[in-house]
């Protein structure tokens, strides 16, 4: 862990087992760019032992002098100090780096109030800053003489993939001292259906699963708001925004339609048979053809085309039927329904049953 805003979180640094992994790849780089630097001046050191100029101004530049602060952490494995790491940072921006299910991950304090987590690839990689160092110091034509490229120089095309990196990066823009933090918005990426905080209308930070509010709220439009608004808050006690610009509006939301209701014009109860095979085909009394398969019934006396809801008072299964005959004319039984209608209610293998009839408004 590095930070810059207080002397306990430095502390925390020199306890931190995940910083130990991420940059104690530094220390062994050093010694690989002494080994592989070719001799073209040398000298004494202090020691007596003969050094090429090459591996002595290697040795000066990948082993930073510490801070009287940070004599603990030395003897924990040689972590560079905060300031060290990122002296642009201001006092009041910080960079924790730690791990999210065996993640490396780095989370981003403005005054202490955690506003962004950047999250990259598993713990138990070398981190791409100790991967870019080594990479340099394998090279045997490499240089590290004044004029080539810096460590940082090579860091670009990984700090992509580097949390720390990449919040550090982050860090560095805030700590310029010259944002306007009124001009801080939040806007909507159609292409990668996201949310992108801006400065002044230039991209400041793209938000997604790898960039999350450090506190997420599962709601990815309010975690954009809160981003937006801390930072707004913090870097200049400007007001909050309350719309994300360019968000499309919302799908209106169709209402089913509500439930017909159906004036029930009478009702009475009694018994119910059917038929079809033997009269399927024939004439009906309304002269239409019987369909054994339609949702028709017979009745003695309502008029043709009546809407009637047979429900069997056995089960409480119903049926809407339509009037297009004549009958029954057997028994104290008051409706004939066709095979069809009988099979809705379950009254096919009784062959007869007690029913309600509710004859309807329509």
């Amino acid at each position: 862990m590095f930070l810059l805003s207080s002397d306990s979180l430095k502390q925390q640094l020199a306890n931190s087992l995940t910083v130990a992994v991420l940059l104690s790849g530094a220390a062994t780089s050093a010694a690989s760019a002494q080994s592989v630097l070719p001799s073209v001046e040398t000298k004494a050191d202090e020691s007596g032992e003969v050094v090429s100029a090459d591996q002595e101004a290697a040795t000066e530049l990948l082993s930073e002098p510490k801070s009287s602060q940070s004599s603990e952490v030395e003897s924990a494995g040689s972590i560079p100090s905060a300031s060290e790491i990122a002296p642009e940072l201001g006092d009041d921006v910080m960079v924790y780096p730690h791990e999210i299910d065996g993640r490396q991950a780095a989370t981003l304090y403005v005054k202490d109030i955690p506003v962004l987590t950047f999250i990259g690839t598993e713990i138990h990689t070398l981190s791409n800053r100790n991967d870019a160092i080594a990479l340099a110091t394998a090279d045997p034509v490499a240089e590290l003489q004044s004029g080539s490229a810096t460590a940082g120089d090579i860091l670009d095309e990984a700090s992509e993939n580097d949390p720390v990196l990449r919040a550090t990066n982050l860090g560095r823009q805030l700590s310029d001292g010259q944002i306007d933090a009124s001009t801080l918005s939040v806007r909507w990426h159609e292409e990668t259906d996201g949310y992108i905080v801006t400065l002044a209308d230039e991209d400041l930070i793209a938000l997604d699963s790898r960039t999350v509010l450090a506190d997420t709220t599962e709601d990815a439009a309010e975690d954009a708001l809160q981003v937006t608004n801390r930072l707004r808050r913090l870097l200049g006690g400007a007001e909050p925004v309350s719309e994300i610009e360019g968000l499309p509006e919302p799908e209106p939301v169709v209402e089913a339609a509500p439930a017909q209701t159906v004036a029930i014009v009478s009702s009475n109860v009694g018994g119910a048979s059917w038929y079809g095979p033997g009269f399927h085909g024939r004439t009906s009394a309304n002269g239409e053809i019987f369909n054994q398969y339609a949702l028709t019934a017979a009745h003695r006396t309502l008029p043709f085309g009546t809407r009637v809801l047979v429900t069997n008072l056995y089960n409480g299964r119903q049926v809407t039927v339509r009037i297009n005959d004549r009958g029954p004319y057997a028994g104290n039984r008051i409706i004939d329904l066709s095979a069809a209608a009988a099979a809705e209610i379950g009254l096919i293998d009784s062959g007869v049953g007690t029913v309600q009839l509710d004859v309807l408004a329509y």
